[in-house]
């Protein structure tokens, strides 16, 4: 007779956490056999204990190139499978591609979308906000330098350039999620505004300071004609990045 752990067992129900909602035909998990209704038992020879740890432990599985071997209950019976995933590539509504670890079975979220989570606002006194700010602008700074970069280099879609539709969208967004995401995410524009401000082209403050350092560099100034050239190229740059983000945002939020 079992070993009876909590007052669940003793009344002859368990978690529905490690049960199979749905599986995808055609999938690793039904080309395994697994199906709906069926309970995950272990993975690797650990027991799970949730669908969380299953879901570690096939992540870290993939990461050091091995299968799974799944052991899993389907009518009262024991079944031992050994499970290769595969990796795949899906594409969002701006044609970026983000891999993806399938399995292709899945556990039911409904009753858990239904709990409504209580969220307690917490205060922390000035300084320690402050300190908390000094780490964390430098880091969302790193996240839009690597954005330029992606974006400079191709790996990341120009339909991510977004207008002022875009930014009302994500306000309104970001408003509706509570006050302190709303500030953030001004923050957030705020940074990415000023450091767009501090790019080396022509009519940008970026391209003064540059041009400064140069002027002192040479000590002379650079030539009318030169700034003249200069400030066309600023300019028509400027007006074909506005051009797309504009065309982004009646392509993205207008049309559909």
């Amino acid at each position: 007779e079992p070993e009876l752990r909590n007052g669940e067992a003793w009344l002859g129900v368990e978690p529905s956490g490690l049960y199979v909602f749905s599986v995808e035909q055609g999938s690793p998990a039904w080309e395994a056999g697994l199906r709906r209704g069926d309970r995950l038992l272990e993975v690797n020879g650990k027991p799970l204990h949730g669908w969380s740890t299953f879901e570690q432990l096939r992540y870290q599985a993939a990461k050091d190139q091995q299968p799974l071997k799944l052991a899993f209950l389907q009518n009262g019976q024991r079944i031992e499978r050994e499970v290769m995933q595969k990796q795949t590539v899906e594409k969002d509504r701006f044609d970026n591609e983000h891999p993806v670890l399938l399995f292709g079975a899945f556990e039911d979220r409904r009753a858990s979308s239904l709990v409504e989570v209580e969220k307690i606002p917490v205060q922390i006194p000035v300084g320690k906000a402050l300190t908390k700010a000094v780490r964390v602008v430098p880091q969302e700074i790193g996240k839009t330098l690597q954005g330029l970069w992606l974006l400079a280099s191709g790996q990341l879609s120009s339909k991510n350039i977004g207008g002022p539709i875009m930014i009302y969208k994500v306000a309104v967004q970001s408003a509706e999620a509570g006050k302190d995401v709303f500030l953030q995410t001004m923050g957030f524009i705020s940074i990415n505004l000023g450091l767009l401000n501090l790019l080396p082209i022509p009519v940008l403050d970026g391209f003064h300071i540059l041009s400064a350092a140069f002027e002192t560099i040479r000590r002379r100034p650079l030539g009318l004609k030169a700034r003249i050239i200069a400030n066309y190229i600023g300019l028509a740059m400027l007006l074909m990045l506005m051009l797309l983000a504009f065309k982004n945002d009646f392509v993205n939020f207008l049309l559909n």
